[in-house]
C-alpha cells in the first residue's frame, strides 16, 4: 500500500486540477453539492425521528401514570374503591396504600356481601 505525505498530496491535487477539463470540475462540483444535500436531507430525516421517538415516549409516559381519585362508595375502614385515571377500579389498602385491580361489579358485590 502507498501512502502520501500532506505535500505528495497536495501537489497530486493540483497536477490533476491542472489536466482537469472544465466538464470534470463542474462534474465534481455537482457530485460535492449532491452529497451536501444529500447529508442535510438525512440530518433532517434523523432529526424528525428523534422528535417522533420523543412524543411518543411522553405520550406512553402519559399514558403509563395512573392517577387515583375516590369513589363517593367508601364502605370499608380498611380499604376504600378508588377509581383510576385509566376508568379502572382500584382497592387502595389504608395502612400500605397499594393498589389491587377489581371491577366495579365485583367490587359492589363484595360490598353487598358486608352490608347483607
Amino acid at each position: 500500500m502507498f501512502a502520501y505525505t500532506q505535500e505528495q498530496a497536495r501537489k497530486r491535487s493540483e497536477y490533476k486540477l491542472a489536466y482537469m477539463t472544465d466538464s470534470d470540475r463542474e462534474q465534481i462540483r455537482t457530485e460535492q453539492r449532491i452529497d451536501k444535500l444529500l447529508a442535510k436531507t438525512l440530518e433532517r430525516e434523523r432529526k424528525q425521528r428523534s422528535k417522533q421517538l420523543r412524543r411518543k415516549r411522553k405520550a406512553t409516559e402519559k399514558a403509563d401514570a395512573v392517577t387515583y381519585s375516590a369513589h363517593p362508595l367508601q364502605f370499608f375502614q380498611h380499604k376504600q374503591l378508588m377509581r383510576g385515571s385509566d376508568g379502572r377500579y382500584y382497592w387502595m389498602d389504608k395502612a400500605t396504600f397499594s393498589m389491587t385491580p377489581t371491577t366495579l361489579t365485583a367490587a359492589l358485590d363484595e360490598m353487598e356481601t358486608v352490608e347483607g
